[in-house]
């Protein structure tokens, strides 16, 4: 579950190199935004984007003199929004444990702009997908002896790592060149396209009908 802190600060508690996306380093991350009081080890940003052209989910994943991590996923066009942020903080832990085993000081703040990802955390009778598998990871990796907290985040504040994951979203919503990493279909999706298609049959059964008669 999640430990609410103050009004924007969490922390999920348990009680028990990524696929398909596009990676790229640079240099170290300034620490100058308005997330240093709260500035960890390891500090990540997290968001998605819902374009017409499809769905992103953008990370960005910093830490004291060491490169930064930009990482962009696309995901299936039938997602949402909310999926894409979910999905975003997944990965990100995932490339926590991938590339961050090594590191001395285990402690890890996520940064988020999404209301939903935290608050369904937060919620024990949520049992969605993704969220059921952003818990087993932040199990699996506190076994690690890993320390991992959350944190909301007010999006479009100026905040540079926030701003850079928006960015990367965005970008991996339209850049067709980057394979799909997330396609379960949301049941919404499922359900709309089975009334489109019984909607487009009968239709054509109608059509048919009154041309034959």
């Amino acid at each position: 579950m999640l430990e609410e802190t103050d009004t924007r600060t969490y922390k999920l508690i348990t009680t028990n190199s990524p696929n398909n996306g596009f990676i790229q380093q640079t240099e170290p991350w300034p620490q100058t935004d308005n997330t240093q009081e709260f500035s960890a080890p390891i500090n990540i940003y997290t968001d998605g984007s819902q374009s017409e052209q499809g769905v992103g989910a953008g990370i960005v994943i910093t830490g004291p003199g060491t490169p930064t991590a930009k990482l962009m996923y696309r995901m299936d066009a039938r997602c949402t929004n909310n999926h894409a942020e979910a999905f975003a903080t997944l990965k990100a832990l995932d490339y926590v444990q991938i590339n961050k085993e090594n590191e001395e000081d285990k402690v890890a703040t996520v940064y988020t702009d999404s209301r939903t990802t935290l608050d369904k955390l937060n919620n024990a009778d949520k049992h969605t997908f993704l969220t059921e598998e952003i818990r087993q990871n932040v199990h699996e990796i506190e076994i690690r002896e890993w320390k991992i907290r959350f944190r909301w985040i007010k999006a479009h504040a100026r905040t540079s790592g926030n701003e850079l994951a928006d960015k990367l979203a965005k970008e991996a919503s339209v850049i067709t060149e980057i394979p799909i990493s997330y396609n379960r279909v949301p049941n919404s999706a499922i359900k709309r396209d089975l009334e489109e298609t019984s909607m487009e049959n009968w239709q054509r059964e109608w059509e048919t009908t009154n041309k034959g008669g």
